[in-house]
């Protein structure tokens, strides 16, 4: 959860959640800083995402856990409301700088929507709740979709990011088709 700044852990958990948000954060910066050839950042944003999915993955029901140790089985395995939609913006950006790799991190995102929108988006009164099982069941008493920690950037952020990042790989798609005719 906590690191220096060559990103050494400095504490005996990890946050996937807060992994998966890092690697979003660190090609945002660095375009925004236009030195999107970076290849330091990108490969420790690959670093990161390729952590979370190796110890935070939920290879049965998609998604991710809450945290566990840097190295390790994951002990918080309940799934939390913002490290899914920070998993998303994590895959894609892993995605979109991997290369031949791309589509790996790409089913692992269409795994964590599925699993977000199926078990933890509310369809009947919108919002989403706090938290729910590994299997996507509810826990006990965490159905409640308000909390003083509760805000709307994550999964905003991340519907928009999906949106933007799903158009963009759906036209460089079909510029490769057209140059392969």
């Amino acid at each position: 959860m906590f690191c220096s700044r060559d990103f050494t852990p400095m504490d005996e958990r990890s946050s996937f959640g807060h992994e998966l948000e890092t690697a979003y954060l660190l090609l945002e910066a660095t375009e925004l800083l236009q030195r999107d050839d970076d290849r330091k950042t990108r490969r420790k944003a690959l670093e990161l995402v390729d952590h979370s999915l190796r110890w935070g993955w939920d290879q049965t029901n998609g998604g991710f856990y809450d945290e566990g140790p840097p190295t390790g089985p994951p002990t918080r395995t309940s799934k939390v409301w913002w490290v899914q939609p920070e998993g998303m913006n994590g895959l894609l950006t892993a995605a979109r700088i991997a290369g031949d790799n791309a589509s790996d991190y790409r089913k692992a995102f269409a795994s964590t929507w599925q699993f977000f929108r199926d078990h933890m988006v509310d369809h009947k009164y919108g919002g989403c709740y706090d938290s729910v099982s590994a299997d996507g069941s509810p826990l006990p008493g965490r159905r409640h979709k308000a909390t003083p920690w509760k805000t709307a950037y994550h999964v905003t952020r991340a519907m928009l990011f999906a949106i933007h990042e799903l158009r963009h790989a759906d036209d460089g798609y079909r510029t490769r088709q057209k140059a392969t005719r």
